[in-house]
C-alpha cells in the first residue's frame, strides 16, 4: 500500500504490487495479493476510529473490467444498505473492477487471539499412497516416466488419455511424477507439470 486517505465516508488508497511479483499480474484476472491490499484501506480506516477489524463477509455485484494490473487507485464508499461499494482503476484512471455491494463482519482483536490450550482442527498427516501404505499395488497408476516408482509395483501411463484408454477399471490413485527440480522450486516444477 502506497498511501490512504479520507473524504468523508470514502477512502482512498493507492495500491501496488512488489517489483518480485509484478510480472506475475498476467496470470490473473486481478492479482489476488493486489486485491487483499486494496482492501487493507478499510481496515485502516476502521483502526483509525478505533473499532474492530473489518472483514468482508458477502460480495455482490462483482465485475471485472481489465486484467493484468499492477497497481490499483481504490475507491471504498457506503452503499446506503450496510455494506460499501469497491471502485478499482488503473494508473491512468480506467476501470479495472468494481463491485455493488461489500458486507462486512467486525473481528474483535480477543476473537484473533490464539487460544494456547485450544487444539487446532487442523494437522498434516502424511499417508503412504505406495508401497508398504493402504494402497494395494495393482490399484494405484503413474503418469510419466516411473522412475523409482516402478519397483514398488504401479503400472506405468504416458498420460492420462493412455491410462483410460487401457485400463478396464480406473484405479483408485494416480501418482503424477513431476520432473527433477533444477533451476526452481517444488512448487513451480508441480505447477509446470499441471499446466502442462
Amino acid at each position: 500500500m502506497r498511501r490512504v486517505w479520507r473524504r468523508g465516508d470514502e477512502v482512498f488508497a493507492e495500491v501496488a504490487l512488489p517489483e518480485e511479483v509484478a510480472d506475475a499480474a498476467d496470470a490473473f484476472g486481478l492479482h489476488p495479493a493486489l486485491l487483499d491490499a486494496a482492501l487493507h484501506a478499510m481496515s485502516i480506516a476502521s483502526a483509525e476510529e478505533g473499532s474492530g477489524t473489518p472483514v468482508p463477509f458477502a460480495w455482490s455485484g462483482v465485475s471485472l473490467h481489465a486484467v493484468g494490473a499492477r497497481a490499483l487507485r481504490v475507491r471504498i464508499a457506503p452503499d446506503g444498505r450496510g455494506g460499501v461499494t469497491v471502485d478499482l482503476f488503473d494508473e491512468a484512471g480506467l476501470p479495472v473492477a468494481s463491485v455493488e455491494s461489500l458486507v462486512l463482519r467486525e473481528v474483535s482483536p480477543e476473537q484473533l487471539a490464539v487460544r494456547e490450550d485450544a487444539d487446532s482442527l487442523f494437522g498434516v498427516e502424511w499417508v503412504s499412497a505406495v508401497g508398504g501404505g493402504s494402497v494395494e499395488a495393482d490399484s494405484w497408476a503413474v503418469l510419466g516416466a516411473g522412475g523409482g516408482l516402478l519397483a514398488e509395483g504401479g503400472r506405468v501411463f504416458a498420460d492420462v488419455d493412455a491410462l483410460v484408454a487401457s485400463a478396464d477399471e480406473l484405479p483408485g490413485v494416480v501418482v503424477l511424477e513431476c520432473g527433477p527440480v533444477e533451476g526452481g522450486s517444488v512448487p513451480d516444477v508441480v505447477r509446470g507439470q499441471l499446466a502442462g
